[in-house]
């Protein structure tokens, strides 16, 4: 991937698209980043027609979609939508102002992310979301995770983005925070009782509850990133 590509360019990419429409602004996101769809596909592991179906409009699933638009650069929410500044923190967007800039949780990045897909700094990682969906949360520690694997909640997919509030670690009985076990990085109903941590499986029996000391919590290979506040599914 190109990632040398200066604003000046991305500008004059741009004049050529009509970024009203997905398919075109799929186009330009994948050129601005050098490569096509058959790599893109190949580089993250899916089926290059699910792309392709999407960008057209005979579908309006995609569940890679928050990894599509890490890997080339742009902002996920303005993929799907349109709404927003394709690069987040361009300041070119007039309605900027209307977003909110989120950064990635660096514990996710550093145990996971970076992993999987390296090559990417963290501060190229931010997202734009809408200022309306953190009008009822008061924290000023919000960041994301992209969800690597199904989390066995209803509401959380593969892919989804997950916004969770990194001040907000203690846990409290029956909600749901984003946990790294052993560098998997799950989200899971947390309880405690009698001093041990446990990490309930709600919708799926064939997995087993998991349970932590939590006065041995930093050998047991558990850290709990944050409180969950927020699920985001752009491919619904």
């Amino acid at each position: 991937m190109n990632s040398s590509i200066d604003q000046s360019s991305r500008t004059s990419i741009s004049d050529q698209y009509n970024f009203k429409n997905r398919e075109d602004r799929i186009e330009y996101a994948l050129k601005q980043a050098g490569v096509n769809e058959l790599q893109a596909a190949q580089k993250l592991d899916f089926a290059q027609s699910s792309l392709n179906n999407y960008k057209k409009g005979r579908t309006k699933r995609f569940l890679r979609l928050a990894d599509l638009a890490s890997f080339l650069g742009v902002n996920a929410v303005w993929l799907h939508s349109g709404e927003g500044s394709p690069f987040a923190g361009s300041g070119k967007d007039p309605v900027n102002t209307h977003f909110y800039p989120l950064p990635m949780n660096k514990a996710y990045y550093e145990n996971h992310y970076r992993k999987k897909y390296p090559g990417k700094e963290l501060e190229q990682l931010d997202i734009q979301l809408p200022i309306s969906d953190f009008h009822k949360i008061n924290s000023s520690n919000l960041s994301y995770i992209l969800m690597p694997d199904d989390s066995m909640e209803d509401e959380i997919k593969y892919g989804s983005i997950v916004v969770i509030d990194e001040s907000d670690i203690y846990v409290e009985n029956g909600k749901l925070y984003a946990i790294i076990v052993y560098d998997n990085v799950l989200i899971r109903r947390t309880y405690l009782i009698n001093k041990t941590i446990t990490l309930k499986v709600i919708n799926n029996s064939t997995y087993e509850d998991q349970a932590f000391d939590r006065e041995a919590i930093n050998s047991s290979g558990l850290d709990i990133l944050g409180k969950v506040r927020l699920i985001k599914n752009y491919y619904n």
